[in-house]
């Protein structure tokens, strides 16, 4: 990978420092904090969700624009960055108002959110996919909807135009993030509180573990189950 290209991914996303030559950038830290948030649309049909989220994100946040990828499976990611890294549970919080604002027709298994997710690094962009031999890639909104139909890229991206794409970026100051949460929608709290799980549980950890992995679960309590486990791992 170009140097150029991979000094504007540690710059928007990286959690930690790593070399040029991986093929994963690390998200998260050693205390659980991350400066990227990655929405990922499993299904390439799901396009008009994403420009919908695009949308929502410029015109009534205010936000800097995230990049913009194209997996070689045809999923789109949306890749949010942050100056300050932020713990989880609020990296959860704007997820959820994010989802209820515009993304509340949208199943929950058509849509998967990183590092909440409990994937602590992704893979680089752009990157070949040996098994469906095309590549993955940042592309311009404007080029979305050629997508839908026709996953990833062919031959590989231009790296320096790739790199032109995310030195324009910025990422979300900490003034920004604080006006956005206030502006955000949450949750019901009745959709908070309950818990849609099946069976009867005598062990604390596999209650846990179960809330953890539910995807019927809000991100936010599937996050304080993963840290319960993880303090309680250390003890």
């Amino acid at each position: 990978m170009q140097p150029a290209l991979f000094a504007e991914l540690r710059r928007l996303y990286a959690a930690a420092d790593v070399a040029g030559d991986a093929v994963q950038l690390p998200l998260l830290d050693a205390t659980a904090t991350a400066r990227a948030l990655l929405i990922e649309f499993p299904q390439a049909s799901d396009w008009p969700s994403v420009g919908a989220t695009l949308s929502y994100l410029a015109d009534e946040l205010a936000l800097p624009r995230p990049a913009l990828s194209v997996s070689a499976g045809g999923a789109f990611t949306l890749w949010l960055a942050f100056a300050s890294p932020r713990p989880l549970p609020q990296l959860a919080a704007f997820f959820d108002g994010l989802r209820v604002a515009c993304l509340s027709d949208l199943p929950a298994d058509r849509l998967r959110c990183h590092p909440l997710s409990g994937l602590a690094t992704v893979p680089v962009v752009p990157a070949f996919d040996a098994v469906v031999e095309r590549w993955s890639a940042f592309i311009d909104p404007g080029m979305g909807s050629m997508f839908i139909s026709e996953p990833g890229l062919e031959f590989p991206p231009n790296s320096e135009r790739q790199a032109e794409m995310l030195a324009a970026l910025r990422a979300i100051d900490d003034r920004q993030f604080a006006r956005v949460m206030a502006q955000l929608p949450t949750p019901p709290q009745a959709a908070m509180d309950a818990l849609p799980l099946a069976g009867h549980f005598t062990d604390p950890a596999a209650f846990l573990l179960a809330v953890m992995n539910d995807a019927a679960v809000p991100i936010g309590e599937r996050i304080n189950a993963a840290s319960a486990l993880l303090v309680a791992g250390r003890r």
